[in-house]
């Protein structure tokens, strides 16, 4: 299934419509705009909308259609909702598109996710309606996971990825920089540990030698005591006759 939910994310199916788009402009562009939103194997858009006459002409001559490939690249259910006239029309397809979307968002920020979360964020009230729609995300590739009916959540196990905005690969390596920075840290707690752990054992094998040599050494001086106790005791008998 994770090779599925690849197939989503590298955009061989997007990039026809990005080829085409590139020598096109007015409604024919818009068209080819339309149409790639609504296949249902493109699930990322950022070459669509990098296209200069994307960025040029599509964002003024028909700014509510750009909104909408904008919010498919980097948005999330809750957002149309709260602006629905920004955008251009959503057909029933596209509002079932942009919630997977949105699932996807929010499975990469959390393993788990509630019912009550979902029903907010993807605006479905009904349970049932709710379920199926997690379980064609799984069938499609979208998401890997699990229902858990009897806690009312969601188990998350892979999500695709979405498009990323160039405000937020800063934040990236941030994040990441940060992280490797943890990385270098704990393993250099652990070489420390590691060292220590060595020395302790090492002045462990030293004492253990040490007192061994001393345990023998006094054994021996046990033993000649004993054998000169037992030549005195015969020296002392033998003058006694």
């Amino acid at each position: 299934m994770a090779d599925q939910g690849a197939q989503l994310t590298e955009g061989f199916a997007l990039q026809p419509f990005v080829e085409k788009a590139s020598k096109l402009s007015g409604d024919a562009l818009a068209q080819v705009v339309s149409e790639a939103l609504a296949h249902p194997l493109v699930y990322v858009f950022q070459e669509l909308l990098d296209l200069p006459n994307v960025q040029n002409e599509l964002s003024k001559t028909h700014t509510p259609l750009f909104n909408l490939l904008n919010l498919f690249a980097y948005g999330n259910y809750s957002e149309y909702t709260a602006s629905p006239s920004k955008f251009a029309e959503v057909t029933p397809n596209l509002q079932t598109k942009l919630r997977r979307l949105t699932l996807a968002s929010l499975s990469a920020q959390s393993h788990i996710l509630s019912y009550t979360l979902l029903q907010k964020e993807l605006a479905i009230s009904d349970v049932r309606e709710l379920e199926d729609l997690v379980i064609e995300a799984i069938y499609q590739g979208v998401i890997q996971g699990r229902i858990d009916q009897r806690n009312q959540q969601i188990e998350i196990h892979y999500a695709i990825g979405r498009d990323v905005q160039s405000k937020e690969v800063d934040q990236m390596m941030g994040t990441l920089l940060a992280w490797f920075k943890n990385c270098d840290e704990t393993v250099k707690a652990m070489e420390d540990a590691v060292g220590f752990a060595h020395s302790e054992h090492m002045m462990t094998a030293t004492h253990k030698a040490d007192f061994a040599k001393q345990f023998e050494a006094r054994k021996a001086d046990l033993k000649l005591q004993l054998e000169q106790l037992e030549l005195m005791s015969r020296a002392g008998g033998g003058g006694g006759m």
